[in-house]
């Protein structure tokens, strides 16, 4: 897989995984929520089912009051029976309270808190009457069992309706919840077993790349060590510049033999700043480079141009050039001049780009034509010597010094 590919499938699976974390985020926010709201409710049911029972207790109280009082004229047995009256006030509110958002339970609020009162305005009747000391009368009320049984058995079934719906709505909302649980299990560990298989693929990914960049880091380094051993051994001087800036990255042992510098004095610098050619030569030089280029902006603007600006200029000269090299008189460190072919070339290394400047040095070729050169002007001085002589002393040669 290539290293564009590999970054591609890395992102779009931790795309995957952002999304994945979003969704189960959002998912988890909305499953709570829903617990909190069925909880909530099944706590509001069995607070409904609570009061409905406490309720049924609070008027046992009061009728257990009533009729010890009744018996024994005893007022403590009142106290259980005030107590009773304020509870059932009481919990009949909380059951109004509880039970608005249920209409159908509303009309049965309506009907037991009616019977309540009844059943109530019974028991305070007979307890006025036990304090009148109206006996008669009393035993009148009480001989009609059958009416304070009735009050009693419809409230009792009333209060036994609303808990036995408010059970039925537990149970449902209940059901609910369990199955919310059920299915917040499922989709978890749905969503655990592929991140699981998101996050193997991701890490095989990962280890594929880390092999691929391991193994082209070794080969990278081999092609180094290649290039570093080639470059210094080259028996010719080279240097390797970065486009832009023009400073020197390396320079082999034969240019820094050839030149008179250490490795130390070259490197970060260029060619300018070394001083390599002299004012006068590179006067002779610009307008031959200026050509190929075919620039018509003064040597100040081409020399502030930006990096990446220089780069074009620098890429633009070798199209044009193409194989041809210069002849360049360059400076030795210690003053002395020679002169060597120039020639460079454009490489790309680690998505930098470089210039390598070979400097082949022509100074015995230079000499040697300049002998070549001195013996022919020397051999044709002779010549027109002996030509002289000749048409002087009106000789004719048969043959004359030949180059």
């Amino acid at each position: 897989m290539s290293a564009s590919k590999t970054q591609t499938s890395i992102a779009l699976l931790s795309g995957v995984i952002v999304l994945l974390l979003i969704v189960t985020t959002v998912f988890s926010l909305f499953t709570v929520n829903r617990l909190r709201s069925n909880l909530d409710i099944q706590v509001h049911t069995s607070s409904v089912i609570t009061d409905l029972k406490d309720n049924l207790i609070f008027l046992v109280d009061a009728e257990t009051g009533e009729r010890g009082f009744i018996i024994t004229a005893d007022t403590n047995y009142l106290e259980p029976y005030n107590l009773a009256l304020q509870n059932i006030q009481r919990s009949m509110k909380q059951l109004r309270t509880l039970t608005k958002d249920d209409p159908m339970q509303q009309k049965s609020v309506d009907t037991l808190e009616h019977l309540i009162t009844n059943k109530l305005q019974r028991i305070s009747a007979l307890i006025s009457l036990k304090k009148q000391g109206d006996e008669k009368t009393i035993n009148q009320i009480l001989s009609n069992t059958n009416e304070g049984k009735k009050i009693m058995d419809n409230i009792r079934f009333v209060n036994q309706s609303m808990q036995d719906e408010e059970l039925k709505l537990f149970a449902d909302r209940k059901t609910n919840t369990n199955l919310s649980i059920e299915n917040a299990k499922i989709i978890f560990i749905l969503e655990g077993i592929f991140s699981l298989l998101i996050t193997l693929s991701l890490t095989v990914i990962i280890f594929r790349e880390l092999e691929r960049r391991t193994k082209a880091e070794k080969e990278s380094a081999i092609s180094s060590e290649r290039f570093s051993k080639i470059f210094n051994e080259n028996p010719v001087a080279m240097t390797l510049s970065e486009i832009g800036t023009n400073k020197i990255h390396f320079a082999n042992n034969v240019f820094c033999k050839s030149f008179g510098y250490n490795k130390e004095e070259v490197i970060g610098h260029t060619s300018q700043e070394l001083k390599l050619t002299s004012p006068e030569e590179e006067a002779r030089l610009l307008p031959i480079l200026l050509a190929y280029l075919n620039e018509t902006r003064s040597v100040a603007e081409l020399q502030a141009l930006p990096p990446e600006e220089n780069e074009k200029l620098v890429m633009k000269l070798k199209q044009a050039m193409g194989d041809i090299n210069l002849e360049v008189l360059y400076n030795r460190k210690n003053g002395e001049t020679f002169y060597a072919i120039l020639s460079y070339d454009l490489i790309k290394v680690d998505n930098k780009k470089f210039t390598i400047t070979s400097y082949l040095d022509i100074s015995e070729q230079k000499k040697a034509e300049n002998k070549i050169i001195a013996y022919s002007i020397e051999l044709e001085r002779k010549n027109k010597e002996i030509q002289q002589f000749c048409i002087k002393f009106k000789v004719t040669p048969t043959w004359l010094f030949r180059r």
